[in-house]
């Protein structure tokens, strides 16, 4: 692994990184008021990227939660687990470790003193992963300062022909790994399983080299980039007395109470006009499902089949799985933002609501479209590098508001509608990838 980082030039690296950083989180627009002052604070207090916690707060909700807990469309018509597996990509001496220490390892701590469940995942095998699932009830975290090490664990077992990439696969599904025998049932049937990697840029590039595939493993994971965060001293100690007024010093309070809270797991739903623009975003899945594998062209066979897998090797990055990203993305946001404005406000925890309202659905979108143009431009560029020569450029690609003026630019006027504009941005993302540098 050590000798493929070699591969690309630094400088595009630290190109690609930053166009990635700039496609900034629009904090005000996902978590009220309170929680966004909190998240700043917390950042120029301790010299931890709120990106970073952010990361770490939705893989440890999303855990705690537990894997009885689930979030259902309908009536009953479709579930799923809040399970979440982010990648947190962050440059040398950028507060990962920082974070993980002051966020994370706080709370594995407290979950194992007080309730006796190890919920961090020590071995990265198949073997490892059923033991820790089985000893603790089928919670789970994968996390580390350095994510790499896992990455590359994934891709040399899967080398050797291991199942790790598949058990991680059916686990992010809440589903976990058993069978039936005569003496009874072996392994966990349900999990929580989740995952917070912090990783540089350049061990990401280079497991992403590695990560391609038809199992879609990559489809599952989401991609949060945060710029590095250092602090002056002045500015430090201007906010440490801050923090320390406010009722939360960290997050174990918070987190142990989620924990508590679903201990026996919750069933949450969308209030019915959260529903409604749930909806719409299938019925837009399913218009470009429609475009792309539709019966109406003459070249079409009878009874073909569409491959629907999505690898790093191709361009496209919608999939079905945007609509559950979503879908989850609201419940975790909604568990936090409850407990946390409890804990924030009289240290008096309630029970969280069951029902999802629409400007919370509406917050997860926003949140959603940010990590996925970032994710994406990595993906992008990974696809787009030329592997024949002894250094792979990474070619520069097109921010979202670049696509979205070329959509825009190509659309059939006087007007552009919105789902004119969203069947463009969702066509092939080779096209928006510039080939020449500025």
């Amino acid at each position: 692994m050590a000798a493929a980082f070699k591969k690309f030039r630094s400088e595009d690296i630290l190109s690609l990184y930053k166009s990635a950083y700039n496609t900034k989180i629009p904090w005000k627009e996902v978590f009220e008021e309170e929680t966004e002052n909190y998240f700043s604070i917390f950042e120029k207090a301790t010299n931890c990227s709120r990106s970073l916690v952010l990361s770490s707060v939705l893989s440890l909700t999303s855990t705690l939660c537990g894997p009885n807990t689930k979030v259902t469309v309908g009536d009953n018509s479709y579930s799923t687990v809040l399970n979440q597996y982010i990648v947190a990509v962050c440059a040398p001496g950028g507060g990962k470790t920082n974070t993980y220490y002051k966020v994370i390892d706080p709370v594995v701590e407290k979950i194992k003193e007080k309730h006796g469940i190890a919920i961090q995942l020590e071995a990265y095998t198949t073997a490892g992963l059923q033991k820790h699932q089985l000893n603790n009830q089928g919670y789970g975290i994968i996390t580390c300062d350095e994510g790499h090490r896992f990455l590359s664990s994934v891709n040399v077992k899967q080398s050797k022909g291991e199942g790790e990439r598949s058990l991680l696969c059916k686990m992010w599904g809440g589903k976990g790994d058993s069978s039936i025998l005569v003496t009874g049932t072996r392994g966990f049937s349900k999990t929580s399983m989740s995952c917070c990697l912090f990783i540089q840029p350049q061990p990401l590039l280079s497991e992403l080299c590695q990560l391609g595939g038809d199992d879609g493993l990559m489809d599952r994971f989401l991609f949060c980039v945060a710029k590095p965060v250092f602090n002056t001293t002045a500015i430090t100690k201007a906010n440490v007395p801050l923090l320390r007024d406010t009722k939360l010093q960290s997050f174990e309070n918070v987190m142990n109470n989620i924990y508590e809270e679903h201990l026996a797991g919750k069933h949450y739903k969308l209030s019915a006009d959260a529903e409604s623009v749930f909806d719409g975003l299938i019925d837009s899945y399913s218009d470009y499902m429609n475009a792309k594998y539709g019966s109406d062209h003459e070249e079409d066979k009878e009874n073909e089949t569409p491959n629907l897998n999505i690898s790093l090797d191709e361009s496209e990055m919608m999939t079905s799985k945007d609509t559950i990203h979503i879908l989850r993305l609201a419940a975790v946001l909604h568990v936090f933002q409850h407990s946390f404005s409890c804990g924030l406000n009289d240290g008096c925890y309630t029970p969280t609501p069951l029902e999802i309202t629409k400007s919370r659905l509406k917050q997860a979108m926003v949140l959603y479209n940010s990590l996925s143009q970032q994710k994406s431009l990595f993906v992008q560029a990974i696809a787009s590098c030329d592997r024949d020569t002894p250094a792979l450029h990474l070619k520069p690609v097109a921010t979202f508001r670049d696509r979205v003026a070329k959509a825009m630019c190509k659309s059939c006027g006087p007007f552009v509608t919105i789902r004119q504009l969203q069947k463009r941005l969702k066509r092939s993302l080779a096209e928006n990838i510039k080939s020449k540098f500025p």
